[in-house]
């Protein structure tokens, strides 16, 4: 797996947990942004100034999809809601947490971000901001997430986000056709040649030795599989990444972030996991997103922190 997909599938891990502990980042989203993001659109859709943005934009975005063997085909309503969705991500956010690489998408925004900005995109510029610094979530991956998620809600109306891996770390669908079920194959006991107590005992070697076999063939397959993420790994990385949305989002402090830490044991037991392992395990899950860690504060909250009453509501769902 590359690290452009290892770190795509992170992110995507990162969603699904921050969805679920911190609901109402979608709230606010929907609440306070969506509204000026439908009139913004609106207003783009209706604006006869922008056609021969539109006409530039259909030449590159058809240009790459036509060497690439696809055609596309959508109707009028629908291809300028597409285009104000890369005017807003790749021209109106061009220069917000991201450093512009004259590639195909920043091509993609100056065509449809050639007409100067309205009143009403610049206060839609201004809520993206807003909401991405309140929630600690100034990346270019996470604007781009609330950047497509309003697209979507401005299109098809408010639904809750759903997950696409590249496969990395969900590949079950790859592995269908490389794993084989595991059959324990022996001749059984012949009373004739040893006592039921010596067969038992070379039938569980016979048995041990063909499940090994069998998880070391399984093991092959799914590594050979763009290096799929093993369920321990995944499982480990959702606890980290629970901890850095409690850290990062929440804004808990270590000490309360580790108050609640457990991992589980092979053996099925809970134990506790010390301060100095979550900030670790955050940090590395942090670099791996390619995260900046917010500053700590010391003891108390000041005025306007996440969990103060007078914010608005964003309790932690556990």
């Amino acid at each position: 797996m590359s690290e452009f997909e290892r770190r795509h599938d992170a992110y995507e891990a990162f969603f699904e947990v921050l969805v679920r502990v911190v609901p109402a980042v979608l709230d606010s989203l929907r609440d306070d942004v969506l509204p000026l993001y439908t009139a913004a659109c609106d207003d783009w859709v209706q604006c006869l100034a922008t056609e021969s943005a539109s006409v530039a934009f259909d030449e590159l975005m058809f240009g790459e999809l036509s060497l690439a063997g696809v055609r596309v085909k959508y109707g009028e309503g629908a291809r300028r809601k597409m285009h104000f969705r890369y005017r807003v991500r790749f021209g109106l956010l061009r220069h917000e947490f991201r450093e512009p690489t004259g590639g195909y998408f920043d091509q993609l925004g100056l065509a449809v971000g050639r007409e100067p900005f309205s009143q009403t995109e610049a206060a839609l510029k201004e809520a993206i901001l807003v909401w991405a610094v309140r929630w600690h979530l100034t990346t270019d991956r996470a604007v781009t997430w609330a950047c497509d998620l309003l697209h979507r809600w401005d299109f098809n109306g408010y639904c809750l986000p759903h997950s696409s891996y590249s496969g990395g770390f969900f590949a079950e669908a790859d592995l269908e056709n490389l794993v084989q079920p595991f059959v324990f194959e022996h001749q059984g006991w012949q009373p004739a040649a040893s006592t039921r107590a010596e067969a038992e005992a070379v039938m569980l070697e016979a048995f041990k030795t063909q499940l090994k076999a069998h998880h070391d063939r399984t093991e092959a397959a799914a590594e050979a599989v763009t290096g799929i993420v093993r369920a321990a790994e995944y499982r480990s990385l959702l606890k980290h990444l629970e901890w850095l949305v409690r850290y990062q989002v929440l804004e808990e402090e270590w000490p309360e972030v580790a108050a609640t830490a457990t991992r589980k044991l092979a053996d099925g037991r809970q134990v506790r996991v010390t301060q100095q392992a979550v900030e670790g395990a955050v940090k590395k899950a942090a670099d791996l997103l390619g995260l900046a860690l917010r500053e700590g504060r010391g003891p108390g909250r000041p005025p306007g922190s996440i969990n103060d009453p007078n914010r608005g509501s964003a309790g932690r769902v556990t």
